[in-house]
């Protein structure tokens, strides 16, 4: 049986190796940002929202009263290593059937400078692709290019 004696220096490079590894895989483990809880129709983790909160509620509201389709807002600092469809999925299947097929979901990953605009199959058919491109164009893209959170939220919901 062979023993392995270290000394001094070379056990303080092992120990100074071990910790470096171990403080790389705790960096790779917290890389996947998880997906949220959907907490009500607004979810927002990075305060985006907190200065017009009542108006994208109003203009939430406003949409569900004439649709009868809920606009939830979900607003993140990043999605970490997923990609925004990915993201979004997790989100949608996190929500225990509360997005439905009649309703819409919008993400923004302020940190990220992502976004992605969900809708329903039953939301899809009533307003069409060439609808919801034009949505996106006109309300939400401008805004979140000038980081103008409200107006992309309250934009998503005209």
């Amino acid at each position: 049986m062979n023993i392995i004696c270290l000394r001094g220096s070379r056990l303080r490079s092992i120990v100074a190796a071990v910790a470096a590894l171990m403080a790389v895989l705790a960096m790779t483990v917290g890389a996947t940002a998880a997906a949220p809880a959907i907490a009500g129709t607004l979810t927002d983790q990075v305060h985006a929202l907190d200065s017009c909160r009542a108006d994208v509620q109003a203009a939430q509201r406003t949409l569900e009263d004439g649709t009868g389709s809920v606009l939830y807002l979900v607003f993140v600092d990043s999605t970490g290593d997923q990609d925004m469809s990915a993201y979004v999925n997790d989100l949608i299947d996190r929500s225990n059937g509360q997005v439905s097929e009649q309703d819409a979901l919008l993400v923004v990953a302020t940190g990220d400078r992502q976004y992605q605009l969900y809708t329903g199959e039953q939301l899809k058919d009533r307003i069409g692709a060439s609808e919801q491109d034009s949505l996106a164009q006109t309300y939400i893209v401008p805004a979140l290019k000038t980081s103008d959170w409200c107006a992309a939220a309250t934009g998503a919901a005209v």
